[in-house]
């Protein structure tokens, strides 16, 4: 996501910088169907005793709802909508099947409002789309893995992360994960392709172009998670930050 600088017009100011969220986002306001209230602990026990200091405060959040599972098989959705969630990292999409069910999924990097996507062993190894690890071909970038089938997807899910599919035998397939830990799992469960959107600093999305002033950081574009895989794109290039954009 862009960064958008200020003028030094004050000491302060001028080493201000804020995310550029209308340049990725398209809705501002949730889908009231797939959000609830979110009650949050602010360091209390069961007993309402503070145990951990200095917590509390801040905006209402309301929790939306995620399909991180991904069910409806064979059956398209078109996303309409990329928004802000304040309770993970990573943007979200929201999509409407054909049959009118709406629901929440991570939005993977460089979808686009419009965009077709669909789960199911049949899919097309595309952005968004979410298959089983045995018709995902090998060293495709994925996100959103399930751990076991049918549970949902459980790795890879932070904004910018992004696994690999490394070799296939059997029952079972290997994944790299972002940590470079490879852990095996069975062929069945499904997973998303392509990586989220970077959250972190420096790192630089490939497919987007950005100016000197433009270095990504805190983007949330995240993917789907479901037992399927996701195909993402290459790996993002790290890039260091200008002297004049040090952050102190």
């Amino acid at each position: 996501m862009p960064i958008k600088f200020y003028n030094p017009t004050s000491a302060g100011r001028r080493a201000g910088s804020v995310l550029d969220y209308k340049a990725v986002l398209t809705a501002f306001e949730p889908q009231k169907s797939l959000t609830k209230g979110k009650r949050r602990a602010s360091g209390r026990n069961h007993h309402g005793v503070i145990t951990a200091k200095h917590r509390g405060g801040g905006n209402k959040r309301l929790y939306r709802v995620i399909d991180f599972k991904r069910q409806k098989d064979g059956m398209p959705a078109t996303v309409k909508t990329i928004e802000y969630d304040p309770n993970r990292s990573v943007h979200i999409a929201l999509v409407e099947y054909t049959d009118g069910v709406k629901s929440y999924i991570l939005a993977p990097n460089g979808i686009k409002v419009g965009q077709t996507i669909v789960s199911g062993p049949d899919a097309p190894p595309e952005i968004g789309n979410t298959l089983p690890l045995a018709n995902i071909p090998s060293g495709l970038e994925i996100h959103n893995i399930e751990m076991n089938p049918g549970q949902g997807g459980k790795l890879v899910r932070s904004a910018g992360g992004v696994g690999r599919l490394g070799a296939k035998e059997g029952e079972w397939s290997v994944i790299i994960l972002p940590s470079n830990e490879m852990r095996r799992l069975v062929t069945f469960t499904f997973a998303i392709l392509f990586p989220v959107l970077a959250h972190a600093a420096q790192v630089i999305p490939t497919g987007v172009e950005y100016t000197n002033d433009t270095i990504e950081q805190g983007g949330k574009l995240a993917a789907c998670i479901v037992t399927t895989a996701i195909i993402s794109p290459p790996a993002p290039e790290i890039v260091p930050l200008r002297p004049d954009r040090r952050r102190y």
